[in-house]
C-alpha cells in the first residue's frame, strides 16, 4: 500500500464502492473493506480500532449494488488521540458512515484482505 489509512480515507477514498462492513476483536474494531475504482477483484480494507459512536446511516432505497464513495475525511479530536471519521456516499446509496476511534489503520494480517 503506498499511502497510508488516514490519506487514502481523506484525499483518494471518493469513487470507492464498500463491499463489506464488519466487526473484528470481539466487536472492539470496526472492519471497512473497499474496492478502488477500475478493479474488479481489488480490495483494499481499512480497520478502525476501538471504534465507538459508530453510526451507519444508508438509504439504498431501489438502489441495488455496492454504496459508492463520494468523500472521507479524518479529524483528529482536540485534546485527546481518537479520530473522528466520517464517510460520505453520494446518492448510490445516500447516507454516511460515522465512527471514532483511537486509530485508523491496515489491518495488521492479510486474512481480511
Amino acid at each position: 500500500m503506498s499511502v497510508g489509512p488516514e490519506e487514502l480515507i481523506a484525499h483518494q477514498l471518493g469513487d470507492h464502492r464498500v463491499t463489506s462492513i464488519a466487526w473484528s476483536d470481539d466487536g472492539k474494531n470496526l472492519l471497512l473493506a473497499v474496492r478502488p475504482p477500475g478493479e474488479i477483484d481489488g480490495r483494499v480494507v481499512i480497520e478502525f480500532v476501538w471504534a465507538t459512536n459508530v453510526r451507519i446511516d444508508l438509504d439504498f432505497g431501489t438502489y441495488l449494488g455496492e454504496a459508492l464513495v463520494w468523500e472521507g475525511r479524518v479529524e483528529a479530536i482536540p485534546d485527546s488521540d481518537r479520530r473522528s471519521v466520517r464517510i460520505d456516499f453520494g446518492g448510490t446509496p445516500r447516507g454516511f458512515i460515522r465512527v471514532v476511534c483511537n486509530e485508523v489503520r491496515y489491518p495488521p494480517n492479510d486474512s481480511h484482505r
